[in-house]
C-alpha cells in the first residue's frame, strides 16, 4: 500500500514538474541536463537532501540489469519529500557502488531547483520534490 502511494505521488509530481525545453539525445549517450521549469524548490531543505540522497544510494548500491530502475521516497522535512530515481539505461548489467551513485544524485541536488534529470552513459538519475501534508515511510 505504501509503494503503491508513493508511485502515485510520483506519478502525480512529474505532471506538476514540467520539464524545460531540451532535446532528447538517444540513449547511451552524454546527455545535458534537463532541469524541470516549475514546481516545488528545495527551499531550506537542500542540505538535508545530501543526506537523503545517501541513503538512497544505500538502497540502490548492487546489479543492475537493462532498463532497471530503482525509486526511494525521502521525507526531508515535514511538508515536503524528494523522490529519487535511478534508471540503467545501458546494456547487459552493471554494477553501481555507493560513490557513484551519490555523485550523480548530487549533481541534481547542486544543479536542478525544482527536480530533474541526467542522463549519463550508463545511467539516469531523476528527482522531484514534492510538496505533501503526508508523511511517508516508504524505504526501497
Amino acid at each position: 500500500m505504501q509503494l503503491s502511494a508513493c508511485l502515485l505521488a510520483l506519478t502525480a509530481s512529474f505532471a506538476m514538474a514540467l520539464p524545460s525545453a531540451e532535446p532528447v539525445a538517444p540513449e547511451h549517450t552524454i546527455q545535458k541536463r534537463s532541469c524541470y521549469s516549475s514546481g516545488v524548490t528545495w527551499g531550506g531543505d537542500r542540505g538535508n537532501a545530501y543526506g537523503k540522497a545517501t541513503e538512497a544510494c544505500k538502497g540502490f548500491v548492487g546489479t543492475f540489469s537493462s532498463k532497471d530502475i530503482k525509486y526511494a521516497c525521502r521525507n526531508l522535512s515535514s511538508k515536503k519529500k524528494v523522490d529519487f530515481t535511478l534508471h540503467y539505461i545501458g546494456s547487459g548489467s552493471r554494477d553501481i557502488a555507493e560513490a557513484e551513485c551519490y555523485d550523480g544524485l548530487r549533481k541534481e541536488i547542486d544543479n536542478c531547483d525544482r527536480g530533474g534529470s541526467t542522463s549519463y552513459t550508463n545511467w539516469k538519475y531523476s528527482y522531484v520534490i514534492i510538496h505533501t501534508s503526508l508523511q511517508w515511510t516508504m524505504e526501497n
